[in-house]
């Protein structure tokens, strides 16, 4: 059975490497392989997928997250606060489900690394799939003031009401107010993206934490370095939240077998 991992690209995705050897160790049938879809047509593309017999569930990533929500019956809790899913599993009725476990992956990440959102600070570049997860459990996890910006803006306002964060509508014109910089963006994937942040105006004790995981460490992690800057990067966001997609695909396969028995 498969369980496609979506977006446009995916050339940088690293779940398949690191999920399917632990399925195989576990003797659990289930491959995770990437799968391209276009950006016009997703919505056709993607409902023909979920009707496939040997998908078993799907993980999401850039820039489907939001739209992906919207095929599924119910939502969990941190979905349906950020309005976009990273993970799509059948519950036990034979519902897709939608999760979304980037900001639990992001959260546990920072504060692996010794940093504890809860009392502090944050400035979010990107409101995207990903900005909608994190906002999301920053605010579970106690951060006090986070604002966002994103070209977007009427998506970050969306974003800002149903997190209670703030929505900008152009970005800060000092960083050193923030303890935590985040960029939920794509910028960094390619060598010549500019940088979302001046790292110049950041306070010399900030924490910084990218989504992008390639290359690893990734271009804006380099830079941060280079400022004396603690930070993770899209790799450690994924390992934070690697346990919850390995048993999410898992029971999902279960559940899908009980309705298509091979």
């Amino acid at each position: 059975m498969l369980a496609p991992i979506v977006g446009n690209p995916v050339v940088q995705v690293k779940a398949p490497a690191l999920l399917n050897p632990r399925y195989a160790a576990a003797g659990i049938d289930l491959e995770v392989v990437p799968m391209e879809l276009p950006l016009d047509g997703f919505d056709d593309a993607f409902s023909a997928l979920l009707n496939r017999p040997d998908v078993a569930g799907v993980i999401v990533t850039v820039p489907f997250k939001a739209q992906a929500a919207k095929h599924c019956a119910v939502l969990d809790s941190a979905a349906e606060i950020a309005g976009a899913a990273n993970l799509v599993t059948r519950d036990e009725d034979g519902r897709w489900r939608g999760a979304m476990t980037d900001g639990v992956g992001m959260v546990r990440a920072l504060r692996k690394a010794g940093f504890d959102p809860a009392g502090r600070r944050g400035f979010m570049a990107g409101a995207g799939g990903a900005g909608k997860g994190i906002a999301a459990a920053l605010v579970s996890a106690g951060i006090i003031a986070l604002d966002i910006f994103d070209p977007a803006y009427e998506k970050t306002i969306d974003l800002a009401i149903r997190t209670g964060t703030m929505a900008l509508r152009r970005p800060p014109d000092t960083l050193a107010g923030y303890d935590l910089l985040i960029n939920a963006t794509a910028l960094g994937l390619n060598e010549n993206d500019p940088s979302p942040f001046d790292f110049a105006q950041a306070a010399v004790d900030a924490f910084v934490a990218d989504v992008v995981a390639e290359p690893s460490p990734s271009r804006l992690q380099q830079r941060a370095a280079a400022h004396g800057l603690r930070n993770i990067g899209g790799m450690d966001m994924l390992s934070g939240q690697l346990d919850l997609l390995f048993d999410g695909l898992a029971a999902s396969l279960v559940n899908t077998r009980k309705i298509r028995p091979s």
